[in-house]
């Protein structure tokens, strides 16, 4: 089985430090082996800037899901 978790954190007005911690658990022989790797980067952010529209009531919901869920990853 293997997991990820990724965290970002805020360093200033545009920087973001994004660190990922990755783990595989291997079960042999009755024993679990953890392998746990750390990785941690700086980057900048980009500017981009939009506007979210919000959900009125007069169109469908799951549209605007969807279209929310877009915009957003």
């Amino acid at each position: 089985m293997e997991l990820a978790m990724v965290r970002g954190v805020m360093l200033g007005q545009d920087q973001l430090l994004v660190s990922m911690q990755k783990m595989k658990v291997h079960v042999d022989n009755g024993r679990r082996m953890i392998h746990q790797r750390m990785v941690s980067e700086r980057t900048k952010m980009s500017g981009a800037k939009f506007e979210v529209e919000m959900f009125d009531g007069s169109n469908d919901f799951r549209l605007w899901k969807i279209k929310m869920k877009a915009l957003l990853v």
